[in-house]
């Protein structure tokens, strides 16, 4: 589930439903690995949404930073 609006026009927004079809990640200096993009499949998006290079209904998700306090 998508947690916070990111691209309101392509349905990536607040609550939207998918699957995680895939990432990319690199490695950090310590080894540990960090995600950079999360590739999602939408489930039932109210358009269909086409990005160049990804199938139907699939987007990018990239990684943010957010302070907690």
């Amino acid at each position: 589930m998508i947690k916070k609006n990111q691209a309101t026009e392509l349905s990536v927004t607040n609550g939207a439903e998918g699957t995680v079809v895939g990432w990319q990640s690199r490695a950090l200096p310590d080894g540990h690995q960090t995600l950079d993009v999360v590739f999602i499949h939408l489930t039932e998006p109210p358009v269909p949404v086409q990005l160049e290079g990804l199938p139907l209904n699939v987007v990018s998700v990239s990684k943010m930073t957010e302070r907690i306090h």
